[in-house]
This record gives structure tokens, C-alpha cells and sequence, in this order.
């Protein structure tokens, strides 16, 4: 997929990037047959069928690619790149093109990334490939940054209240197949959480040296000393935690399935952490995207969740598993911790990392907002 030339894309009005350099009659057969996990079908309007509505969607984007190929009009967004694809979506942390026809996905990380959190990034890929919730790893150009899977033409998940039938039904059950899978170990409470809350206030110190908004880093460093501490002193020094392999974004968008398979896709904010990490996620990312409205009903629901996963660990492992506030308090502090070490570690611009810490903010909000509401 890689050239010695740069090729275009242009921003659509579905949000991703084509190719314009392609065929554009071969991309919109493409579209019509190979683009499920864009969600082109998805109903906005009721009357409308979702075939009809991405028939109608991939109609306005060959229209714009008409436009811009031949009438050279509009105020398209172009971006250019090496990379000889169909459709291309850029990410804070790179970009990523859609080789539709050869069924390859191109994972561009920027070239700032560290070489060795890219180095970790393969090495946790290569051992997650070989389940069949996770897409197929290719290669991997260790010079450009650059990894390559196997592209899964399904459908993204319905983004979904923790409270619905919908998210018992087909988003539990995969991170229930994701647990059982993974190996697991024991590790030391204090020490597990002392590193986190270290690793944590050395970025603080970076970020108070830079021209960034000094009260959301505030805000953060009076937040994880507070989770540590209210961990630290509440629990015994000899206490173990469980930790295992943790996607770390697993949201709906992330999980693609049709009624027979499901994989989850985008992992390279894979680690291991506390075991309910990635529980905790799916069930807080709907406080994040702002869908959430009853907080009393969402932390009765996240406690019967937690309850209800109990019964598929080891019988020996259940009475430590128990402590629901210890795995939620951990999961706040590696959730700061991801956000540092995955998602602001990859942006330049002071405006980048203020827009981020305010996001990280917002988070803590909902966390203290979780835990003025819940029962334990």
C-alpha cells in the first residue's frame, strides 16, 4: 500500500476521506458492497430504510468526487499521503486507509511516537491477533510507523444505554469472550497503584512546564492523589489485584458484528490493567459521549453489571473480585493514566493538549459525579 508518491483524499460528507486519485466508479462499487463498518445505512430519517439511506449517501459522495475530479469547485478538505487506498480517516494520533479491495487496513502512527511505545504497541497486537475477536495482523513497517491488519467488512455496534436489552444481549457477551481468553495475574495492590500515581505525576510535572490551562492540570493531580490515597488507606498493604490484558476504547464504535461473529477493532491503546477495565469502560464511555441523563439509574445498573460478572471468574477469585470500589477507583487511575500515556502523548499543539486535558477533566466530573451516586 506503500508508495513513493503521495496520493489525495478528500473529506467527505460523511466525515471520512476518498480517494481521488482512484477510479471513481470502482470506489462507489466499493462503498456499495465492502463499506459496512462506516455506517452509511445508519436511519436518520424515519421514513427512510437504511439500504436506501446509504444508497443516497453514496450517491452525495460520488456527486462530490464528480465535482471536485472534474469542476474543480468547492471548499473540499484535501489531505495527501503515501498510501495508495479507497477511504482514509485521520486520527489524532495518525491516520488510518482502507484498502477496500485487498481487505488490508493501514494504521499510520505519527512519526513523533516513541519507538519504544511503538515497539509495545506491535508486541501487544501480535499476541491479541491470534484470537478471533481481534483482526488479523499483516505486517508491520517498523521505519515508517506503520502496522498493517486484515480489513472485517461488518457493521459498527449500535451505540447503546448500559441499561438496554441491546447491550446485554450482544455487547456483554463479547467482553465476557474477551476475559476468559486472557491470561491473568497477580500483582501486589500498593505497589501496582504507588506506580500508577508516580507514572501519573511525571507528566503533571511536564505539563506545568508547558503554556497549557494550569487548572485542568490542577485538577487532575488533586484527583488521582485523592483515588490513590482513598485506595492506599482504605485497604490492606498486603492486598493483591487482579490484572489482565485490556483493549482500553472499547466502545460500541469499536466493536464490529454482525449475528454470527463480533471483532473489535482499533487496539492500540491495548495494556494490561485492573481485570474490570474494560467493563468500567463501555459502561462509562456512555457518561463521556453525554448520553447518559439518569446517574442514579446508571450506577444501580453498573452495580448489577459487576454483580452479575462475578459468577464467570474462578470460585477462589470471587471473594477479592468482590471489592467493587477498589476495581472502580483503579480504573479511574488507569484511565488517567491512558489518556496521558496513549492519547496526549501524541498531540503537538498547545491547543491540541489544552482540548484534551479538557476532555480528561470532563471525565473526573463524571467519576465524582458516579461516586456521590452509587451504593459501594
Amino acid at each position: 500500500m506503500r508508495l513513493q508518491h503521495k496520493i489525495k483524499y478528500i473529506k467527505t460528507s460523511q466525515g471520512f476521506y476518498v480517494c481521488i486519485d482512484r477510479n471513481i466508479f470502482v470506489i462507489i462499487w466499493l462503498l456499495l458492497n465492502r463499506s459496512e463498518p462506516f455506517n452509511l445505512d445508519v436511519k436518520t430519517i424515519n421514513y427512510l430504510s437504511g439500504p436506501l439511506m446509504k444508497f443516497l449517501r453514496i450517491i452525495k459522495i460520488f456527486i462530490e468526487l464528480l465535482i471536485f475530479k472534474y469542476a474543480r469547485k468547492g471548499n473540499e478538505e484535501v489531505i495527501e499521503v503515501p498510501y495508495d487506498g479507497h477511504i482514509l480517516l485521520n486520527k489524532s494520533g495518525g491516520y488510518k486507509v482502507f484498502d477496500l479491495s485487498k481487505e488490508i487496513v493501514a494504521t499510520q502512527f505519527k512519526s513523533d511516537l516513541k519507538d519504544d511505545m511503538f515497539n509495545e504497541i506491535v508486541v501487544e497486537l501480535r499476541g491479541i491477533s491470534k484470537y478471533p475477536f481481534a483482526p488479523h495482523l499483516v505486517g508491520v513497517d517498523y521505519l515508517n510507523k506503520c502496522i498493517y491488519e486484515g480489513y472485517i467488512n461488518l457493521k459498527k455496534s449500535r451505540r447503546f444505554y448500559p441499561i438496554s436489552d441491546y447491550f446485554y444481549e450482544r455487547i456483554l457477551p463479547i467482553w465476557k469472550e474477551m476475559i476468559k481468553v486472557y491470561p491473568w495475574k497477580k500483582k501486589n495492590l500498593y505497589e501496582y497503584v504507588e506506580n500508577q500515581l508516580n507514572y501519573i505525576l511525571k507528566w503533571i510535572e511536564t505539563l506545568e512546564k508547558l503554556n497549557v490551562e494550569k487548572e485542568y492540570v490542577q485538577n487532575i493531580k488533586i484527583f488521582v492523589k485523592r483515588t490513590a490515597d482513598d485506595i492506599l488507606t482504605c485497604i490492606p498493604k498486603h492486598r493483591g489485584v487482579y490484572l489482565t490484558l485490556s483493549h482500553g476504547d472499547l466502545h460500541a464504535w469499536n466493536i464490529l458484528q454482525d449475528r454470527e461473529r463480533a471483532v473489535v477493532i482499533d487496539w492500540d491503546t491495548v495494556k494490561e490493567r485492573s481485570f474490570y477495565h474494560d467493563l468500567y469502560y463501555i459502561f462509562y464511555h456512555n457518561i463521556f459521549s453525554g448520553h447518559n441523563k439518569d446517574l442514579k439509574e446508571f450506577c444501580l445498573q453498573l452495580e448489577r453489571c459487576i454483580d452479575m460478572c462475578q459468577v464467570y471468574l474462578p470460585e477462589e477469585r470471587v471473594q477479592e473480585h468482590g471489592d467493587k470500589k477498589l476495581y472502580r477507583m483503579l480504573f479511574y487511575l488507569e484511565y488517567v493514566q491512558l489518556d496521558l500515556e496513549k492519547r496526549l502523548a501524541t498531540l503537538g499543539e498547545i491547543s491540541e493538549i489544552n482540548g484534551r486535558l479538557r476532555k480528561m477533566n470532563s471525565s473526573i466530573i463524571a467519576f465524582e459525579s458516579v461516586e456521590k451516586n452509587i451504593v459501594s
